[in-house]
């Protein structure tokens, strides 16, 4: 299937309101959370990554831009690909929130009573955030893979250019 069969993929995930598929067997999302963890990364790159993967949980809820269509215009096998690596990245980031949440907990807890945080408490919480970081840049190269390196690009431009792949609703600002 060519990419320009992407429109027509996007208005039947619209048409259904979610991801449709006619087997749940087949749905990578059966049972799945897609929540992107909140932690904040300090590389930017992964950052950008981080709310892209975000966004994806809206494909078929929310109205693409122009722009978004124009560049992205994923193949049917492609959007299998970003909503499977999508999944992937929102069950690490669930079991993510367990490790990081006694960490930032004991940080407040610290900061309350001595007015600080101490140096390796500080380390640890760095720590954390890089291997989220790292964890995100993995998933992105995943991406890669799949995509292929040309196809890539392009979409990894779109990536970094810190647009919305959404139309913003009437009413609403844009984060």
């Amino acid at each position: 299937m060519g990419t320009s069969a992407i429109p027509v993929a996007l208005l039947g995930l619209l048409a259904c309101n979610g991801f449709c598929q006619t087997s749940t067997a087949a749905d990578p999302l059966e049972n799945r959370s897609l929540f992107i963890s909140g932690v904040p990364t300090v590389i930017l790159q992964a950052r950008d990554y981080q709310k892209f993967f975000d966004e994806v949980k809206y494909l078929g809820q929310r109205l693409i831009t122009v722009e978004a269509r124009r560049t992205l215009h994923f193949t049917d096998q492609e959007l299998r690909s970003l909503i499977t690596i999508t999944a992937d990245l929102a069950d690490e980031s669930l079991f993510f929130q367990k490790i990081i949440k006694p960490w930032i907990f004991e940080s407040r807890m610290e900061f309350t009573e001595a007015g600080t945080i101490s140096p390796c408490l500080e380390q640890k919480l760095s720590d954390l955030r890089d291997e989220w970081a790292k964890t995100i840049l993995d998933h992105a190269h995943r991406l890669r893979a799949a995509l292929g390196e040309e196809r890539f690009q392009s979409v990894d431009t779109f990536i970094h250019s810190g647009k919305s792949m959404f139309e913003v609703p009437p009413g609403r600002r844009e984060p």
